[in-house]
């Protein structure tokens, strides 16, 4: 079954891109994603365990379902056309400066507490430290507190400096991609790292400075480097050799689906929404000490690796079971192609949300981003209201059909 289904998705990103011819379209990079997935779990069957048929359904239905999503909201476009705004560089130099020169004022701030947050940890070490401390300071919602949106305005800024980015200002882009690097590096996470070879290569594609093609392959190239280099340092602090390096690769790449379809096939009492909406109900704790909120960080299954990620489908799925992964697919492939439409008729502002969007897009295979996220989304919506405030006077408006 699961050659079958990987065929027909195959299929699938074959018909999705003779119709859009856009390797950025979302309804071509979700199908792609979980036929290479099923493809390699089909290959990695003998060091894990043969995928059961119902989660290899789950994973091409889930697909089919985002695609519904995504050409229900096509279909939902007015017939008379999309109305969008396009800003031109100089109506937002004021605001770039503005937030450039916040980002440079919280960036020193932002390093101080990063070496003291690290100097508390439990071993000889400042990643690891620092690492330790913000992930113990998580359930405490402590760590860098109010510096920790830095990491989100310089992000932001690193989109508006590649958008409008110009020969004769090299630097304000390598200015504030050095800023951004040193902000991600700090939060020791990689998700922002990745969110900011995004936030770099996406803009410079949509508006021409760089080629489709070789600006993608220039990302996933970075993207493929920068994860075998941290699987093989793993793999050598483990104090294995090639086999150690190829069980982390096949761990971090195929652990999450293998992961899920544990879970699916163990899990029969449904958390009714305490995952998906965690964010929700941990705010309502502030208010209410009595809610209860669902820990940030999942519990473990063995496989017989240990892994506590269940891909896009996992945290749908503890909270309404299949039913809840079809609705969840279908609402999310409406905003990515909400979002995708409106990008690609050229409206400034939802180019910005595209770039931002892509992350939880490519991150399917691994968990779910677009809730497990929502205080970052929420932060880069914020920053795009901001800027369309400051930057709609004599933006020009029009219809696209």
């Amino acid at each position: 079954m699961i050659y079958i289904c990987t065929f027909f998705l195959v299929v699938v990103c074959i018909g999705v891109y003779h119709y859009t011819r856009d390797i950025l379209s979302p309804a071509l990079i979700q199908p792609l994603i979980w036929s290479f997935m099923m493809g390699g779990a089909a290959v990695l069957e003998n060091t894990f365990f043969e995928m059961p048929t119902s989660t290899v359904l789950v994973y091409t239905i889930g697909s089919l379902f985002f695609l519904g999503g995504f050409w229900l909201s096509s279909g939902l476009t007015p017939r008379k056309g999309i109305c969008i705004t396009v800003v031109q560089s100089e109506q937002t130099v004021k605001f770039r400066n503005v937030l450039f020169i916040i980002v440079l004022i919280i960036l020193p701030f932002f390093v101080r507490a990063g070496y003291t947050l690290a100097s508390t940890g439990p071993v000889d070490d400042f990643a690891i430290n620092l690492r330790y401390s913000l992930t113990e300071a998580s359930e405490a919602e402590e760590g860098y507190g109010l510096l920790g949106y830095g990491v989100t305005l310089s992000l932001f800024l690193v989109v508006l400096e590649a958008s409008y980015y110009n020969n004769k200002q090299k630097w304000r882009l390598f200015v504030t991609t050095l800023m951004a690097v040193t902000y991600c590096v700090l939060s020791t996470g990689r998700t922002f790292m990745l969110i900011l070879l995004l936030c770099f290569i996406v803009p410079l594609i949509l508006n021409g400075k760089i080629n489709a093609g070789k600006g993608v392959v220039t990302l996933v190239g970075i993207f493929f480097a920068l994860f075998f280099v941290y699987s093989l340092t793993l793999a050598k602090d483990g104090g294995g050799g090639s086999d150690a390096f190829i069980q982390v690769v096949s761990i971090y790449l195929y652990g999450a689906v293998f992961a899920f379809a544990k879970l699916s096939q163990s899990l029969t009492d449904y958390d009714g929404g305490m995952n998906l909406f965690r964010t929700f109900f941990a705010i309502a704790r502030k208010f209410d000490s009595g809610v209860m909120v669902k820990s940030i960080i999942e519990e473990y299954v063995f496989m017989p690796f240990p892994t506590n990620v269940y891909t896009v489908f996992g945290k749908a799925f503890r909270d309404f079971g299949y039913f809840g992964n079809g609705v969840y697919m279908l609402a999310i492939g409406y905003l990515q192609g909400h979002i995708y439409t409106r990008a690609r008729s050229g409206s400034t502002y939802y180019q910005i949300a595209f770039v931002f969007s892509l992350y939880p897009l490519l991150m399917q295979f691994f968990q779910d981003q677009y809730l497990g996220l929502l205080s970052t989304w929420v932060q880069v919506m914020l920053l795009i209201l901001l800027f369309r405030r400051y930057s709609r006077l004599g933006a020009m408006t029009h219809w696209v059909e």
